[in-house]
């Protein structure tokens, strides 16, 4: 279900730089998934995979980013894990949306549509809480939109797994649709208020930015 076919501009620079670390996470990514096939949680990924093919592209990027964060952290191999995991799974509410909403210019959409859209959050943490799944897995799920000035979507405490996957998240959707690496790490670098600056440090290191 997974290969180095990456949609993301950003990502596809990492592998034409050769990065070793660029290698060896999505090798631990690979791996993980192929190690999971059993577990209960591998069918929303594969509904994503399936029926949402620009989230599902999206989650491992997100994956594949948040991994070479945890890398350069020093994470060990169960860290890691709990990271990717977090990171395919931390859009899953969307499946519970309407598609004339979710596939639509977030932009166009009405503030009730947008509060609809917003409750991606804890949909998905509704439908993991109950899985034998790490804490942290299912605190990224709720928290992936939380910033620090606390205008995000759930207001509660982030843990450094969900401020890695935050910072991954928005880098990607940014670099996806809108901006360039160089452009979008500015942002995060002016936005020190909104976005962890140690973990956009760590980022902008690994591009090379």
């Amino acid at each position: 279900m997974l290969s180095d076919n990456s949609h993301n501009g950003s990502l596809q620079m990492l592998r034409h730089n050769d990065s070793s670390k660029y290698r060896i996470a999505l090798k631990i990514m690979n791996d993980f998934l192929f190690e999971s096939k059993n577990e209960e949680w591998y069918l929303y990924l594969n509904t994503l995979f399936n029926g949402y093919n620009w989230y599902y592209s999206h989650s491992i990027d997100v994956a594949v980013i948040s991994a070479l964060i945890g890398l350069n952290l020093g994470c060990n191999k169960e860290q890691l894990h709990t990271l990717i995991l977090g990171s395919l799974l931390h859009d899953i509410g969307i499946i519970l949306l309407p598609k004339n909403i979710l596939f639509r210019d977030k932009n166009l959409l009405t503030p009730e549509e947008k509060d609809i859209y917003d409750k991606h959050t804890s949909l998905g943490y509704e439908m993991v809480k109950n899985l034998s799944i790490p804490e942290a897995c299912k605190r990224i799920i709720l928290d992936h939109h939380k910033v620090l000035d606390g205008t995000g979507y759930p207001d509660s405490e982030l843990s450094i797994e969900s401020k890695i996957v935050l910072v991954s998240d928005f880098f990607d959707c940014e670099t996806t649709i809108k901006k360039t690496p160089e452009e979008t790490i500015t942002y995060l670098i002016n936005s020190s208020n909104i976005f962890p600056i140690e973990i956009v440090a760590i980022l902008k290191n690994i591009f090379k930015l």
